[in-house]
């Protein structure tokens, strides 16, 4: 390699090389892994207007407040409608935009053109970042890595030459950052690192001036906590003591510099351990300890060698916020958690395999080594990514390499969507074995109900909302059971229940509709159903059961209206009933 080599050709090369990488991802599909609350199933993307850019901005989205992520999803929506490979294209070239900013930050840093080439190909072809592109859902994560290193190749350019200029735009791109992702709220510390790096200004100084930054990362934690508490997405009663947090953090860290170097076996979710005669496996509690010992071996050449010390607080910087020292969802480590920590110890790779070069006298060991790494980097990048294709082979992959109750309970869901009845049982089945996983009752309780196994399907309910008193879904499940077993009263007060949970739940008010319409509570029954065509005017079972209702009451115009809305919809109304209903209008 030429040191002074013109940047354009690594950036071509490098590009070219990810582009054949990820290639399988554009044709892949939305998965059942969050895309429908993200894409296919918001209705908050699905319009620009001022009203519904605003409520992107004041609303929490699975569990996050990301409101520039959903903006970009809404642009997305805007142009590709439903069509996933415009949101797979979209992920792919803010990847490569990434791989480039890491170029780029990297050479203002290390002044090698070299070494930033080495970590900008190891960042854009490494396995584990598959996750973050190859699923559209995590679009919050390259996206907030956009801006972050944005916000580190600008900060780079001021701590050479301050201006007010640079500093703001600087914060700027923090704040983008942060509306993309919380993990952003990192951004400070790894400033500072780059301080340390370039060993150019006091330390007191130093942290006055990321003050501005510090406070922001404050106000972004604490409204992502919050959005986390909103639906229980921090499980701190399922995840154990402070000292099992530690275990969980000291776990997390080793497999994440683990698998920077063995990134393979890879799944989309890791679950929490489950104790057995009241112990976690041992690798739990030999983690801290082989921490301790890693510490121990770099601290000697860590102390002479500025290179270690800034690749190892930028890694620790920015992978301690899921390290899951505060519990945070239900993995216990994730790939997307790395896409922004792994620069820090591509960079030191770079360094030492820049300097082997240099010396000269391992240059036929450690190119051919590096080019090889490279290649099986790129290799098992490409076959992850058809692991992303849709949400079979996604959970299949989940089940072969980290089989977990999540794995089971969400490929259950695509056969029941499929109407694959018997394995959607299995599945769940397995889920519930794995763990008394409450998701797997409330699906199992539905393919019950669709089966005529109605006794089963309740039991699963209850089960479920002993599991989890305050889901909205579980009691409309319920309300649907209570129904066919004829306790209609009872399956209104279940719809209610439901509602309350969930006010904006146009479902719900269909199956209290058709609770009233067996109690012959017409008027209430039509006022429900009112209810669920406003939150949801696409919902056909709501038009055709109403338009039953006002044939009761004689209102046959109404009656006909309701009935030809619900066949044009996709309805398939009764032929002999549309009959009558023409008979009686005239």
């Amino acid at each position: 390699m030429k040191k002074d080599a013109h940047w354009f050709w690594y950036a071509i090369g490098i590009v070219a090389i990810t582009l054949v990488c990820f290639l399988p991802s554009i044709t892949n599909q939305f998965t059942n892994w969050d895309d429908p609350f993200y894409v296919t199933n918001n209705s908050l993307i699905k319009s620009l207007s001022f009203q519904s850019i605003k409520a992107l901005f004041t609303s929490y989205v699975a569990d996050n407040y990301h409101p520039l992520t959903m903006l970009s999803l809404a642009i997305n929506y805007k142009f590709s409608g439903l069509n996933p490979e415009g949101y797979h294209i979209t992920n792919l070239l803010l990847h490569l935009c990434n791989t480039l900013l890491v170029m780029v930050f990297i050479k203002r840093l290390s002044g090698d053109m070299r070494i930033a080439a080495i970590t900008a190909l190891l960042f854009a072809v490494h396995p584990m970042h598959v996750e973050s592109v190859a699923w559209v859902s995590e679009r919050k994560d390259v996206l907030y890595a956009f801006f972050y290193l944005l916000a580190l190749c600008t900060y780079v350019k001021y701590a050479e030459a301050p201006k007010v200029k640079l500093y703001v735009t600087v914060f700027v791109f923090f704040l983008l950052s942060l509306l993309s992702k919380g993990m952003a709220v990192t951004l400070p510390l790894v400033l500072l690192a780059i301080d340390y790096y370039r060993g150019k200004k006091p330390f007191a100084k130093a942290i006055l001036e990321k003050t501005p930054f510090l406070i922001l990362s404050v106000v972004f934690g604490i409204v992502a906590i919050y959005a986390q508490h909103s639906t229980q997405a921090i499980e701190v009663s399922t995840t154990g003591s402070y000292f099992d947090r530690i275990l969980f953090g000291c776990y997390a860290m080793l497999t994440y510099l683990w698998k920077s170097i063995f990134p393979f076996s890879l799944s989309c979710f890791y679950d929490y351990p489950i104790k057995h005669n009241g112990y976690y496996p041992a690798v739990f509690y030999l983690a801290p300890l082989i921490i301790v010992a890693l510490a121990y071996l770099v601290y000697k050449p860590a102390r002479k060698n500025k290179d270690i010390v800034f690749a190892l607080l930028f890694f620790v910087f920015t992978i301690v916020v899921v390290l899951q020292l505060i519990p945070v969802g239900k993995a216990i480590v994730a790939d997307r958690y790395t896409y922004i920590p792994y620069i820090g110890l591509f960079f030191l790779l770079g360094k030492w395999i820049v300097s082997m070069v240099d010396s000269k006298s391992n240059n036929r060991i450690v190119l051919p080594a590096f080019a090889v790494i490279v290649l099986v980097f790129g290799w098992f990048t490409y076959q992850q990514c058809k692991v992303w294709k849709d949400s079979l082979t996604l959970w299949s992959g989940a089940i072969k390499n980290a089989p977990s109750a999540v794995a089971y309970c969400n490929r259950g869901q695509y056969y029941m969507d499929a109407n694959n009845n018997d394995d959607a049982l299995n599945d769940f089945t397995r889920s519930i074995e794995l763990r008394d996983y409450a998701a797997a009752y409330l699906n199992r309780s539905s393919v019950y109900l669709k089966t005529g196994l109605i006794d089963k399907a309740l039991d699963d309910c209850n089960k479920m909302i002993s599991l989890w008193p305050d889901n909205a879904f579980a009691y409309n499940t319920q309300s649907e059971c209570l129904t066919q077993k004829k306790d209609y009263t009872a399956s209104v007060e279940s719809a209610d229940k439901a509602i309350q949970l969930k006010p904006d739940y146009d479902i719900a008010y269909y199956t209290k509709g058709n609770a009233l319409s067996f109690l012959e509570k017409y008027d209430e029954a039509i006022d429900a159903y009112n209810k669920a065509i406003a939150l949801n005017p696409q919902l056909k079972e709501a038009y055709n059961n109403r338009s039953a209702m006002y044939y009761v009451k004689k209102e046959y115009t109404l009656a006909l209206a309701d009935a030809q809305k619900a066949q044009e919809l996709g309805f398939a109304v009764n032929a002999n009933y549309m009959e009558t209903l023409k008979n009686s209008v005239q």
